[in-house]
């Protein structure tokens, strides 16, 4: 039996990017406060699959994409939890609905599901490290918990909720928007409630900023935010460019992730345009002209332009190397977060949408606007890393909190 400094990660049960933001804030933290350099960071284990990593081994996939793409250097101790993963997949809907279905899944099982993490957190978890070995920590060990838009609250401890747009005000204005929506959004007032249940409990809520409420709202201005919300610069980390593979012609790197409905068919009519505009087109996918690693590609010279679905990791990752986004016009059947963020991002002028003309056409102009914009982000920050000045607020808040 181990007793260890632990950081719980409490991540959205939804897709991959809410446990690797709180994972590498959690790094962050470890790594500024004393007692903390070898913290284990204990992650819900939702995504079980088995695939076969570069390495030779076999992993579910979602420690694969912690142990090879995101962290190999904390393979010992980011620690899999699969009952934690099991409480959180029980707030996923299964099967293909809509974004009110899930919501729908959320109102049906949050209570029992949140009864049930902190149940868990209450007593020893048999855990396994991304290496596979087991690992027995005390729940109640745990000092400090980050989160990425959680949908659960743990009890005691301190925490810190990272965020594009705090869930009870997303909803508030989903309930403004549900003319534009292909779906009926259930019981809104129980979403707001479910929202500021979780939101009144965290010590901080850092809101990277430009949100999916930044039309809505003067975030730097700290206008409409709640009165633990801080902003915070995008959590995508700034890029360098790698000219290190070398590629002929110019690229659009094409991201399918979250690719559905109407989007299809509008993504496949861009490709088909920059294909025929003499662009090649690179993605992680089989059967383009390039396969490569999406993350990565999109800081090479050769790679122009971005085209994608509106995630904010997505257009995070492209426009903080100044390269604009090629996106779509909402899809009335996807989340209510997309129509959000693309009322941001026409409202800054920072992505091109491709709506049956050339897109490139403003192509230069918006380059200019990406450029002047993130100066001024730099310049009201001190910097573009919302990861490391985000650990800095949780860490300031944590000291003064008594360790």
């Amino acid at each position: 039996f181990i007793m260890v400094q632990t950081i719980l990660i409490n991540p959205a049960p939804h897709g991959n990017g809410p446990y690797i933001v709180a994972a590498d804030y959690a790094q962050e933290f470890a790594s500024r406060v004393e007692g903390f350099g070898d913290a284990f960071l204990l992650v819900p284990h939702i995504y079980r699959k088995s695939v076969l990593c570069p390495d030779g081994i076999a992993r579910s996939v979602q420690a694969k994409i912690l142990a090879c793409d995101q962290f190999p250097h904390l393979r010992k101790r980011i620690l899999l939890s699969d009952p934690l993963g099991d409480v959180l997949d029980s707030l996923n809907y299964r099967g293909q609905g809509t974004y009110g279905d899930r919501l729908a899944t959320i109102l049906a099982s949050q209570s029992r599901a949140e009864q049930d993490w902190n149940r868990l957190l209450n007593g020893r978890l048999l855990t396994r490290n991304l290496d596979g070995e087991e690992v027995v920590i005390d729940g109640r060990d745990v000092a400090i918990e980050i989160g990425h838009n959680p949908i659960v609250l743990t009890e005691g401890r301190r925490k810190y909720l990272t965020t594009i747009a705090p869930f009870s005000l997303l909803m508030r204005e989903a309930e403004k928007l549900q003319p534009s929506l292909g779906y009926a959004l259930p019981d809104v007032a129980g979403l707001i409630a479910i929202g500021e249940h979780v939101e009144a409990g965290q010590n901080l809520i850092l809101t990277s900023t430009p949100s999916t409420l930044t039309y809505s709202r003067d975030e730097l201005r700290a206008k409409g935010l709640l009165s633990n919300e801080r902003v915070i610069p995008p959590f995508k980390r700034p890029q360098f460019e790698d000219s290190s593979l070398i590629v002929d012609g110019e690229y659009a790197l094409v991201t399918r992730s979250g690719i559905g409905g109407l989007t299809v068919t509008a993504l496949d009519q861009t490709i088909t345009f920059f294909r025929k505009a003499g662009y090649n087109i690179a993605s992680g996918d089989e059967g383009d002209d390039l396969r490569v690693s999406p993350g990565a590609f999109v800081a090479h010279p050769q790679c122009k332009y971005t085209i994608g679905r509106m995630g904010l990791s997505t257009v995070y990752g492209a426009l903080l190397l100044g390269k604009p986004l090629i996106t779509f016009p909402f899809d009335p059947r996807d989340d209510v977060e997309m129509l959000c963020n693309e009322k941001t991002f026409r409202a800054l002028d920072l992505v091109l949408f491709y709506e049956g003309k050339d897109p490139t056409v403003r192509g230069e102009e918006v380059r200019g606007n990406i450029q002047r914009y993130f100066r001024s982000l730099e310049e009201h920050f001190g910097t573009l890393d919302g990861v490391t000045f985000g650990a800095d607020l949780m860490v300031k808040d944590f000291i003064a909190g008594g360790i």
